[in-house]
């Protein structure tokens, strides 16, 4: 895994709004994350998601990214055969992303977030094509991230997932880099009434490259 070289018991706060949202400290420029997934024998890690953040500010760089939100915009965007596939990213006065879309007229799709007075994300909100989806983030005392609760609806039904998160370890910029994911899902079909439950439990990894010292395997 690649953790800082930094020792200093020092904390550096979030260098911007759009590193505050994935709650990581310190000069970063890449961040991935990981699930540990069992394959022919041995633990691999599955990559989710990877993003870049610029040099000077801090902030996402969306063009060579490769995330959740993006994907589902080009998803849509492939639907209606549409050609221009700009990511326009709107801010608020704190400078945090408040809208994500792409940026042809034709697709509708797009992502909102909400803050709280802190500037952490409380609340996601995606609007698709008949159908919709929103998370909202739950914090402990100190501001680690510790439960997400997620519902998608559509016109065949709706599912309600929590996601909570123990066993959080974290690197010398107090940034957490694995974590014990336990999984319920309450899936509801509106046509027959029925609900299905299932739960999984499983582990993530995130990887983050600081610029000011080199990152070690």
């Amino acid at each position: 895994m690649l953790v800082s070289c930094k020792t200093s018991n020092e904390q550096p706060q979030y260098k911007s709004s759009d590193l505050q949202m994935e709650l990581a400290r310190g000069d970063v420029w890449k961040i991935e994350i990981c699930e540990l997934v069992p394959r022919r024998g041995e633990v691999v890690c599955d990559v989710k998601y990877t993003k870049f953040y610029t040099d000077e500010e801090g902030l996402l760089m969306s063009s060579i990214s490769d995330f959740e939100e993006k994907e589902y915009l080009f998803d849509a965007l492939r639907e209606v055969g549409g050609e221009n596939n700009t990511i326009i990213i709107s801010r608020n006065a704190d400078n945090q992303m408040t809208d994500m879309r792409i940026e042809d007229s034709q697709v509708w799709d797009s992502y909102t977030w909400q803050y709280d007075s802190l500037g952490y994300m409380k609340k996601r909100s995606a609007n698709y094509f008949e159908a919709g989806q929103s998370i909202e983030y739950i914090y402990n005392e100190k501001y680690e991230l510790v439960k997400e609760k997620i519902q998608f609806y559509c016109h065949e039904g709706s599912e309600d997932i929590t996601r909570e998160f123990s066993d959080i370890a974290y690197d010398s910029y107090n940034n957490w880099y694995f974590r014990k994911v336990d999984e319920c899902t309450i899936k509801t079909d509106d046509y027959t009434s029925r609900v299905k439950r299932s739960s999984k439990t499983y582990y993530e990894l995130r990887r983050i490259y600081y610029k000011e010292s080199e990152s070690i395997e």
